[in-house]
């Protein structure tokens, strides 16, 4: 028998953010809420101009082979974010109307420095392969291999399946680009790839190609309001709840136009999960649009779990690295660490804070004494307090108060759940999903039952417990899945070791920027303010699309 030896690589060792798998079931919830847009596709008219740049590209270059097309698209590419910065700039206007969050945006400065000391902006030196400080994009397709290419092949704009790079498809990517192309200088776009370099007068020209040049009245932007509010019959089927979605925000911008708030992803999440607006009074909505308001909360509610777990989760390593900082043996296992925790400094301070000694007991005082759900501007209120326990702000907090708050949020949304019976019913989430994903709502409401009878402290090692054993559950599956190690904390021959700092409690990001956007380039949302969130009002046309859509 032959044998073979060799070394093995460690795993790569990476800080990661979701510890627990508590964000997932967030993330499958707002994935199925706004199918079509995702947390990078952030502008609405590259689904049309990413089709009629390889529509165009094909007409121009019928002969291109697969490294022409990668060259010629990455100059192309860069040319639309420095023709948005330069209309921007000439405009005097907030970025958020031209080049926000286009390919290659972090260079502008770098490339409009160019411009007024050269006269004239090299493409090739942002559009270059080379590992170049001036490379305004790593992957060979830019903000189109990053970032668009999937949705945009998800909704059927974009095929990969005929070629060696992308295609247009003839159904929906053409029309896309035909309407585009009746609205642009195609050619003098072209001959600015083919040259290498613009000059001022260049992009003067070019300013049709700025996502402000998506107008309402051009088949380009009737094909994008299909696309978006699901209203042509090749995207009714998958994008209805992307509609309703859409709706809602088109509502909430009405509902605070006069309120002097900024309309930002923090009021969404506060007003979606309570149904109450800033100022104290009910959301009123129509009766097509409870059901996504629901299922939007539904999301917020997990939102809350993740972040009350993950930073209980942080508050353990803590309390694991202080033991070890005396130089006390090591604990044996994680039923050890938590056994440990909820004998001593947790448990007393749970137990001092809200004077319980049995879980129920801490159950019915925050039942009598917490704000009502829709009183989120509450210093007691879930929001508030889900609020401290994250990034920045836990700085203000000690560690016993970053304790006392996650238990805190923990036992409150068990008093929600149970009065309001939230589950994932209406979400396709499949019970495989969940049992990859352990905390989650369901399983949590099925712990508090179980818990009801035990004393606060037992609740507060099994929740402890319970952390522990998910992370090593999850940083297994990702080892496995990934070839990437996540872990926090492992258990070795001295019992459990340390694998790196407690990460800060993150939150997910619900798409409601991109979406927001979307609007905004879509001409139904007019910010008033230099910021996409102030003064935020409905125009004609959002009015016209919140009262026709859905109903």
């Amino acid at each position: 028998m032959t044998i073979h030896t060799g070394w093995l690589s460690p795993p790569v060792a990476i800080t990661g953010l979701d510890h627990l798998g508590t964000q997932t079931p967030c993330q499958l919830v707002y994935a199925q809420l706004l199918p079509g847009i995702t947390n990078v596709t952030d502008r609405a008219r590259y689904y049309s101009l990413y089709p009629w740049l390889i529509w165009s590209f094909d007409q121009r270059y019928p002969d291109a082979d697969y490294e022409s097309f990668i060259r010629i698209f990455r100059r192309a590419d860069f040319l639309l974010t420095l023709i948005a910065e330069f209309h921007a700039r000439g405009l005097g206007e907030p970025d958020f109307l031209h080049g926000a969050a286009m390919a290659g945006c972090t260079q502008m400065s770098t490339a409009m420095n160019m411009l007024a000391t050269a006269g004239t902006v090299n493409l090739d030196v942002f559009a270059t392969h080379e590992d170049a400080p001036t490379r305004y994009f790593k992957q060979p397709l830019g903000g189109l291999g990053q970032y668009y290419i999937g949705t945009l092949v998800e909704l059927g704009v974009l095929d990969t399946n005929v070629r060696s790079w992308i295609r247009y498809s003839d159904e929906l990517g053409e029309p896309l680009a035909r309407a585009v192309d009746a609205v642009v200088p195609g050619n003098a776009f072209w001959d600015a790839v083919d040259a290498g370099e613009v000059t001022d007068d260049d992009l003067e020209g070019l300013s049709a190609f700025c996502p402000c040049g998506l107008k309402p009245g051009t088949d380009e932007h009737r094909l994008l309001e299909a696309l978006f509010l699901a209203t042509g019959e090749h995207y009714r089927a998958t994008g209805k709840q992307r509609q309703l979605s859409l709706q809602l925000l088109l509502h909430l911008a009405n509902s605070t136009a006069e309120l002097d708030r900024e309309l930002d992803t923090d009021l969404f999440r506060a007003t979606v999960y309570s149904s109450r607006l800033p100022n104290g009074s009910a959301w009123q909505l129509p009766a097509h649009l409870h059901a996504t308001r629901a299922a939007w909360a539904v999301y917020q509610l997990n939102e809350l779990l993740s972040v009350a777990f993950l930073s209980l989760f942080t508050s353990t390593l803590d309390f694991i690295y202080e033991r070890y900082a005396e130089t006390a043996p090591y604990f044996r296992s994680p039923e050890s660490v938590a056994s440990a925790a909820a004998a001593g400094v947790f448990g007393s301070v749970v137990e001092r804070a809200y004077g319980a000694v049995r879980f129920s007991e801490f159950l019915s005082n925050l039942e009598a004494t917490a704000p009502p759900v829709g009183d989120w501007t509450h210093a007691d209120h879930e929001h508030q307090v889900y609020q401290r326990l994250l990034g920045m702000a836990r700085n203000d907090l000690s560690p016993d108060d970053l304790v006392r708050d996650a238990i805190y949020l923990l036992g409150l949304l068990a008093v929600r759940s149970r009065i309001a019976g939230v589950s994932y019913d209406g979400i396709a989430i499949t019970r495989d999903e969940l049992i990859r994903y352990p905390i989650n709502l369901e399983s949590f409401a099925s712990r508090t039952q179980v818990w009801s009878e035990l004393p606060l402290r037992d609740v507060v090692r099994e929740m402890v417990d319970w952390c522990l054993s998910s992370h090593l559950t999850v940083a297994l599956r990702k080892l496995r899945d990934t070839s990437r190690s996540t872990f926090r904390f492992y258990v070795g021959e001295r019992g459990v070791e340390l694998a790196g700092e407690a990460t800060v409690p993150t939150r997910t990001t619900p798409r409601f920027n991109q979406s927001f956007q979307i609007l905004i380039d879509l001409g139904a949302l007019a910010p008033k303010g230099g910021s996409r969130h102030e003064e935020v009002s409905l125009t004609d046309l959002g009015r016209t699309w919140m009262d026709s859509h859905g109903g």
